[in-house]
């Protein structure tokens, strides 16, 4: 059955979506479970859970110690929300000149949700294969949680918010679930730029990077993991000192511009700081024949498909950007972790080219609260809960 806006719509069942130009090169990874066969329920089915079972056995186990000649570095996540790679390209900014900074960027990022408290979830957890959303709600589990694993090792843990993390009980939930540190950063002074659709406060990211350099940025030669949520681009935000509709466009060029800025900030303190940026989801910034703009029930590529990049500052470029083909998630974030400390990349002898292969890859599967969506033989399927699966249609 599908829901009542696709009823409306009169959309059919049965068109097959374009086949992914990823598909080639991830397939030689025998982290994917093959897919054969007919696009049958049964065997859409039978392969869904297959794929969830492997999932279980797949971990990333951080070193027990850091190395004798360890040399220190700072981590730096930058989870954005409503931010997808289909987001840039609708709004023509995937051209930014900021994105040209980075050292690697994964061709094929798959966020596994398109609801923002899961995606970070996801995301704190990356140390374990992806979860159903009804495991990982089940309870905490800390050998999966990479803030957790840092700390353990030394790393001095930090969060910074562009938002005061209290709806749907972000930051409570985070901080239950994910292990993720109960004390932000100082929100007294920051510039509020936004007003959130409940009312709440959306401050300046310009002004809450800088504030990550007064204070954490300041500390050289520390080992430090910060983790930033910013909410800037979420649908409904409001000019805070007009009350007006702020377009998405618009607060995108300043996002990306403020990340702009953040990294010529990393860049003139010479210190070793590895950035991440890892969006929650996208904003579905434009419709499709079954979900109308801003609308995430269904977990599309197009929303969970996100922009994912990574700099090493502090550290020589010896080589043009790297574009990581295949598919990737979270776990290859957390063993990208792993790889640095445990071969010293920010030592004498660390190349990126061996850091980067081989990464563990993930096939596209994806949930939302009544919804799942997947790749399969180069199309995609969705099923709303306890309902058959049918082609997903753009």
């Amino acid at each position: 059955m599908k829901p009542s806006f696709l009823q409306e719509r009169g959309i059919p069942d049965t068109a097959a979506c374009p086949a992914k130009s990823t598909e080639d090169q991830a397939l030689v990874s025998s982290d994917l479970i093959p897919q054969r066969g007919e696009s049958t329920d049964s065997a859409l089915t039978k392969w869904h859970d297959a794929f969830y079972e492997k999932e279980k056995e797949r971990a990333v186990k951080m070193p027990e110690a850091l190395p004798e000649d360890f040399t220190p570095f700072g981590i730096v996540i930058v989870n954005i929300c409503s931010l997808s790679d289909d987001d840039l390209n609708a709004t023509a900014m995937a051209a930014h000149p900021v994105f040209r900074r980075f050292d690697l960027r994964f061709e094929s990022f798959n966020s596994a949700t398109s609801y923002s408290t899961p995606a970070s979830m996801r995301l704190l957890r990356a140390s374990c294969g992806q979860e159903t959303e009804a495991d990982m709600y089940a309870q905490r589990k800390p050998s999966c949680e990479l803030m957790t694993q840092l700390s353990t090792l030394g790393f001095r843990p930090s969060v910074f918010l562009d938002h005061n993390g209290t709806y749907g009980d972000y930051l409570k939930t985070l901080g239950n679930l994910a292990g993720l540190p109960q004390e932000i950063n100082d929100q007294k002074n920051l510039k509020i730029a936004y007003r959130s659709f409940d009312g709440s406060p959306v401050f300046d990211d310009g002004d809450v990077f800088r504030q990550y350099e007064r204070s954490v940025l300041s500390e050289a030669g520390s080992s430090d993991v910060t983790f930033f949520n910013l909410i800037a681009l979420h649908d409904g935000n409001r000019f805070a000192d007009s009350g007006k509709s702020a377009s998405y466009p618009k607060r995108l060029s300043k996002l990306l511009d403020d990340l702009n800025d953040f990294m010529d900030a990393l860049e003139r303190s010479h210190l070793r700081v590895a950035l991440m940026v890892v969006p929650e989801h996208g904003a579905q910034f434009r419709d499709d024949h079954m979900q109308i703009a801003t609308l995430r029930e269904i977990p599309t590529s197009r929303i969970t498909k996100v922009p994912v990049y990574v700099r090493f500052f502090g550290k020589a470029r010896t080589s043009e950007q790297i574009n990581l083909k295949g598919y990737y998630s979270y776990l290859a974030l957390s063993d990208l972790v792993r790889r640095c400390i445990e071969n010293n990349y920010y030592g004498d002898k660390g190349d990126l080219k061996t850091l980067t292969e081989d990464l563990p890859q993930t096939w596209p599967v994806s949930e939302a609260t009544n919804a799942e969506f997947m790749l399969f033989k180069g199309k995609e399927f969705y099923r709303l809960k306890k309902e058959p699966w049918s082609a997903y249609h753009y």
